[in-house]
């Protein structure tokens, strides 16, 4: 069934364009802000390919929600291809360091517009891609538990903060299955994946500042990276959560590292990140030489 055609295709394609544009030189600000917040001359040619390959990992484990978003419009009866989910993803996720923190919606809703799909079934899967990430990310919180004792690499409290994490995200994921659709639950499961993911990239990313970074904390500093990220996604005109992931996760791990390295591995986490999306972005650049494919496209069914 062939697509619907709109007349602001080209509009859509130009405000697209320009976010995307616009969004580029952004990133090329932000890295060069978070350059000159560390001394990046220190750093050894073996942190920097660790933190090269953590940027690769990061890119891909990014590309991963773009999956996620697929299976929300498939939810809604709007399957696309899914080289085209990966573009558009792709494409509009760099505007989230835009001022304003809902560019990338805007610019994701935009360049679908232009494909000829319907506005109403592509803001809906943005509003539920909004609340399903954030339910997913609040689950994390388990992950603290172990904060409540002087110690938090006590391994009781480690097991048993994984096990009501793990209890809790099984059950959030069959509760979606139930009330929404096995499309969903594939989403939700995909958004425990990816910020788990992150978690570990941060932990790794510390171990990079601080040798010493014992490995019983791995949960805690997933669980702390988590809410810290949450609360920065939440947060109205914060680009990407900037100032506060910081304040967050240095409020969360203080009594287990100095200011400095925590800073120091917020830097570098951004370097990584930012580096990492900027990947994504050339990615699904690449993808735009590829067919939409309009035989496979479905239009919404009310």
């Amino acid at each position: 069934m062939s697509k619907q055609r709109t007349p602001y295709k080209a509009l859509f394609n130009l405000f697209g364009a320009i976010v995307a544009l616009v969004s580029v030189g952004f990133v090329v600000l932000q890295l060069r802000h978070h350059a000159n917040e560390t001394n990046l001359t220190a750093l050894s040619l073996q942190t920097w390919l660790s933190i090269g390959i953590l940027a690769i990992i990061y890119g891909l484990s990014a590309s991963s929600l773009s999956v996620a978003w697929g299976f929300l419009l498939k939810h809604l009866q709007l399957p696309m291809p899914w080289h085209w989910v990966v573009r558009i993803y792709g494409l509009s996720q760099l505007a989230k360091y835009l001022p304003g923190n809902i560019l990338q919606m805007a610019g994701r809703q935009a360049m679908g517009q232009a494909e000829g799909l319907p506005a109403w079934p592509l803001a809906k899967s943005t509003v539920l891609e909004l609340a399903l990430i954030a339910l997913v990310g609040g689950l994390f919180s388990a992950l603290l538990l172990p904060l409540i004792s002087a110690d938090p690499t006590t391994p009781l409290l480690n097991i048993l903060a994984s096990l009501l994490f793990s209890t809790l995200m099984v059950g959030f994921v069959l509760i979606v299955r139930q009330l929404l659709s096995a499309s969903a639950a594939k989403a939700v499961a995909i958004y425990a994946v990816f910020l788990f993911l992150t978690g570990v990239i941060f932990f790794f990313t510390l171990r990079l500042i601080e040798a010493k970074t014992p490995s019983a904390l791995l949960s805690v500093i997933v669980g702390a990276y988590v809410i810290a990220w949450l609360l920065g996604l939440i947060t109205p005109g914060a680009p990407a959560g900037i100032g506060i992931r910081e304040v967050v996760l240095y409020a969360l791990l203080s009594t287990q590292f100095d200011q400095p390295t925590i800073l120091t591995a917020v830097v570098l986490g951004r370097i990584i990140t930012v580096s990492g999306d900027f990947l994504f972005f050339l990615a699904a650049l690449g993808l735009s030489t590829l067919p939409t494919a309009p035989n496979k496209v479905m239009p919404h069914q009310p």
